[in-house]
């Protein structure tokens, strides 16, 4: 059975940065860029080419956990890390280089042991890999959307952390913790898992916008109804008022115009009806609701995607559960040695 677990996740960030650009970074411009190199490291676990994020300010900004002018101030020296790609994508190709590497060594190391030992019998996430992951959770994370959604990924938490409990771990395990303190962490599971498939349905919007868009627009454009860019597919799909429901209403608004301007001979700008219906004039407007069927449609679909992502988001935060808590016993061990060090009687020197 392959092993879905994230990759062990590197500390340093320098060799991923142009010479010299490292030691230039603010503590704001460093903290958003580490949080975002730790998600595009454990993309895979979503289905993601490795490295990738995608390439929408919204979403990066919630990742790094800056506002919007702030991200405004820290996207330059993103882009000197993360590379525009295809499929509405950033990658770091020196990120993806080494994931890779550590995939190959990992898928070696597992072949080799099923060779001497056969295959393992109860496998899950490796918990040994967690001293090499920096928790994203020490900022603490936003409350779910619904209840509803809490309990699901509450749910989710507790059974991957069922799933992991028997396995020997370098740190403290929910496991053999017990009372008010288990019940803690496995709300603080549940909180993170809800924050990782907030974002992860976030991404999923976007990618439906974006396939719509891009279709429609390639359809209008060989047509020779418009001659937008195709890189004004990102920006448009960018917008507040860009969701799945109200996109698809716009261009079978701009369609049912087509049709219309070519029965009465006259012409029609399907582009200038999708700018309008999303509200993206030069003076800017409300958008135009969807009707209530498309609302309710995507509704459905939203939740079919999200009962999707939420077991992978569960097992990343307990992932990160597990980093937090061998991170904090290392710092408790290095802080005692200190102490015993100060303890020591200094020699004199003659």
């Amino acid at each position: 059975m392959p092993d879905r677990s994230p990759l062990p996740f590197p500390y340093d960030l320098a060799g991923l940065l142009p010479a010299g650009i490292a030691d230039s970074l603010s503590a704001i411009e460093l903290g958003a860029l580490y949080r975002l190199v730790q998600l595009a490291w454990a993309e895979p676990t979503f289905g993601h080419s490795p490295g990738s994020l995608p390439d929408d300010p919204a979403i990066l900004a919630r990742v790094a956990r800056v506002t919007g002018q702030q991200w405004d101030e820290i996207a330059p020296v993103v882009r000197l890390v993360f590379r525009p790609t295809s499929g509405g994508r950033i990658v770091c190709p020196a990120l993806a280089d080494l994931y890779n590497r550590e995939a190959a060594i990992r898928e070696s190391r597992r072949r080799a042991g099923q060779c001497r030992h056969g295959p393992p019998q109860n496998q899950g996430p490796d918990p040994a890999h967690a001293e090499h992951v920096l928790s994203m959770c020490s900022a603490g994370a936003g409350e779910p959307a619904t209840r509803a959604a809490r309990a699901r990924a509450e749910r989710s938490a507790l059974k991957t952390e069922r799933n992991t409990s028997d396995a020997p771990e370098q740190s403290q395990p929910v496991g053999c913790v017990a009372g008010e303190e288990r019940g803690e962490i496995v709300a603080s599971l549940g909180r993170r898992a809800q924050e990782l498939t907030e974002i992860r349905v976030a991404e999923w919007r976007r990618a439906q916008v974006v396939s719509m868009l891009r279709e429609a627009i390639g359809r209008w454009a060989g047509a020779g109804l418009t001659t937008l860019p195709a890189g004004k597919v990102s920006e448009l799909a960018s917008l507040p008022a860009s969701t799945p429901a109200r996109v698809q209403a716009a261009i079978e608004a701009a369609e049912d115009c087509l049709r219309d301007a070519k029965a009465a001979g006259r012409a029609c700008r399907p582009v200038g009806v999708l700018i309008v219906r999303l509200g993206a004039t030069r003076q800017p407007k409300p958008p135009m609701e969807p009707p209530l069927q498309l609302v309710e449609l995507w509704r459905r679909r939203e939740e079919l995607a999200r009962a999707e992502l939420e077991p992978a988001a569960a097992r990343l935060a307990r992932t990160e559960q597990q980093s937090q808590a061998a991170a904090t016993v290392r710092i408790a061990e290095l802080r005692a040695q200190a102490a015993h060090l100060l303890k020591q009687p200094r020699q004199e020197t003659g």
